[in-house]
């Protein structure tokens, strides 16, 4: 019988270590199985671990600063039910505040901002903690769920475009030849998503305007094009960009950028989602 099988459901399912390195009570997130159909677990990776799917809560390992986990091991996980996290040092959380993967130190829980972003939720913490000196356990209960926020952003014009690169304005307003600030970020790990544009009047023929979403980093000072872009073409009034999601930072502007080469097209609408 393969290790992913030969456990109590919903208590503390064996996995695989593929990775190693893992404290007792570090968030762990789902990995590749193994060739025999066993699950495997690893450490958090990058700079958004609360957009990554958990698997549980390292119950292997022993004390904090340890050695950690061993790679190829099995090791058990608390998948929901009271257990206890890794805390960071100098982090403080209240009781009953949601957990999330700290990106900070990979592995370990951190309170989670009500109201600030989509990520996952790993439970709640069972008691208050005042952050000291070093990583410490703290109560927790574990009870893993996606929590999404979507903020939608619109941008639109009256006008008619010409040929010309302008950018787009709070709707019922004239386009605008330089950059009009719609979003500003208020949480690292905020993301955008999901362009949909519209055209009331099509570019006609062979003509397009594309919709690119920019971003700035210095208060508006320089700007870039991000990956969420979409062109209308021709006959066409409508597209999108449903596949395409940048990370923001706090602090991040955002506008929308349209470029025409299209005399007739005009009256747009562009959304897209901040989750």
């Amino acid at each position: 019988m393969s290790v992913a099988r030969n456990y109590k459901e919903g208590v503390h399912p064996p996995f695989i270590d593929s990775t190693g390195g893992a404290q007792a009570g570090q968030v762990m997130v789902w990995d590749a199985p193994t060739s025999a159909g066993d699950a495997q677990a690893k450490l958090p990776t990058g700079t958004t671990p609360h957009l990554l799917a958990p698997a549980g809560i390292n119950g292997t390992s022993g004390t904090v600063g340890g050695s950690g986990t061993t790679a190829t091991d099995p090791i058990e996980m608390t998948r929901q039910g009271l257990t206890r996290v890794v805390v960071t040092a100098g982090d403080s959380v209240t009781r009953g505040q949601d957990g999330e993967a700290d990106a900070d130190t990979l592995g370990n829980v951190q309170g989670r901002t009500a109201y600030s972003r989509s990520g996952y939720s790993l439970g709640t913490f069972e008691e208050s903690y005042s952050g000291s000196a070093t990583s410490d356990q703290v109560e927790f209960y574990a009870n893993p769920r996606l929590v999404e926020l979507v903020r939608q952003v619109t941008g639109g014009t009256t006008s008619t475009f010409g040929a010309n690169t302008r950018y787009l304005t709070p709707p019922g307003a004239a386009l605008s030849s330089s950059q009009v600030a719609l979003y500003i970020a208020r949480f690292a790990g905020e993301t955008i998503r999901n362009l949909w544009a519209n055209l009331a009047t099509a570019p006609g023929g062979t003509d397009t305007v594309v919709f690119t979403v920019m971003k700035s980093s210095d208060n508006g000072a320089t700007w870039s094009d991000t990956t969420l872009t979409c062109t209308i073409t021709g006959t066409a009034k409508s597209a999108s960009d449903l596949t395409h999601a940048v990370t923001l930072a706090a602090g991040d502007l955002l506008c929308i950028k349209a470029v025409s080469n299209a005399t007739t097209a005009a009256v747009a609408t562009a959304t897209f989602d901040v989750t």
